[in-house]
């Protein structure tokens, strides 16, 4: 599962119980109202506080094709409604355990600062509506049959229970986080080139073909090193390991000032760099900068230095009708093979 299709479980998973949550509820009030505990006016008011904000987060959602993470925000804020609302209007001392469910959900965000907020509010609330009951207390003499010590009783466990539920969550969202950044490094090495330090095959598998349609230009170039054999054969292995160090390290001089460009290594002389930055003007001119300055670097051996030149194929989707990343590929590919048939070290895009 790439990144992108984690951040969309992850909003499917909250959508789905804020659904439950919604579910349980509108019955546990409808049936309220049916025993003559509720108003009808009141539970279309609850049912409008719970439904509108659900109903955006589905639209937006949707709008953010689900992979967009800020949709805690907008349950952050509908729990702020929600809970604020019904701890306000409550008889009944146990409603403040809803901030439970609620704010459980946020856990699969791994945001501990707004898990934490969340329940600063809730305390903030609970405080808020503590000092309410009191004053009625105060002027009634009792509620609902209890006395002050049981009341004052009741009110510490409440405020403890939301204390510590905030401190355990926001503890649990932080752990959560280490250990997936541990697993976004540990997943960064797996597609990392052992050799070059730059992107390897599995890269396309795991990034590439996730973001390939987020943007209007797409662009390949299939890159080889001219004649990478006779390296091998006369100056050695480790020698051609290091022209590929240093060619890696030229094109990537290149490439650094762009965001949506990426250098992968494909086979042992081959590469490609994908990008969502250029179309094929812009493309062709940037590469035909990038064989410029490979073929005019030269690598120490011995008392020599030796030169390197590659061969570029491009193919781009504003002129050519390629609509998948394996149809784009191939394309460079096959205009990289017209490229070294026709005397090599140029930038073939036609």
């Amino acid at each position: 599962m790439d990144r992108t299709d984690y951040n969309i479980a992850i909003n499917k998973n909250t959508l789905e119980c804020w659904g439950l949550i919604i579910f349980v509820l509108f019955i546990s009030y409808f049936i309220e109202v049916l025993r003559g505990l509720r108003t009808i006016m009141y539970f279309i008011i609850f049912f409008l506080i719970l439904v509108v904000p659900y109903l955006y987060a589905l639209i937006y959602n949707k709008k953010n094709k689900g992979s967009n993470l800020n949709l805690k925000y907008v349950f952050g804020i509908s729990f702020m409604f929600i809970y604020t609302f019904v701890l306000l209007t409550t008889k009944t001392f146990v409603t403040y355990v809803y901030v439970i469910p609620m704010v459980s959900i946020l856990i699969a965000y791994c945001d501990s600062k707004l898990t934490s907020r969340l329940f600063l509010y809730a305390v903030f609330i609970n405080i808020l509506c503590i000092g309410i009951q009191y004053n009625e207390f105060v002027n009634n003499g009792s509620i609902l049959s209890y006395g002050l010590k049981d009341r004052i009783t009741m009110w510490e466990i409440q405020i403890a229970l939301v204390v510590l539920s905030g401190v355990f969550l926001s503890k649990a969202c932080s752990l959560i986080k280490k250990r997936d950044d541990i697993l976004d490094i540990l997943s960064d090495d797996i597609c990392k080139d052992a050799l070059t330090g730059i992107y390897n095959k599995k890269f396309i598998e795991t990034t590439i073909h996730s973001i390939y349609n987020t943007n209007k230009y797409k662009s390949i170039a299939f890159i080889d090193v001219d004649d990478f054999k006779k390296f091998n054969t006369l100056y050695g292995h480790n020698f051609g390991d290091e022209v590929l160090i240093t060619l890696c390290e030229v094109i990537n001089s290149n490439l650094a000032k762009y965001n949506n460009t990426y250098f992968i290594r494909v086979g042992g002389d081959e590469f490609i760099i994908f990008s969502l930055d250029f179309n094929k003007e812009e493309f062709t001119k940037l590469l035909n900068k990038i064989v410029k300055d490979v073929a005019s670097t030269k690598i120490p051996f011995g008392k020599k230095k030796v030169g390197v030149k590659i061969t570029v194929g491009v193919a781009c989707t504003d002129t050519d009708k390629c609509t998948k990343f394996m149809e784009l590929y191939n394309l460079a590919d096959k205009r990289n093979g017209i490229a070294k048939k026709n005397g090599k070290n140029y930038v073939e895009n036609n």
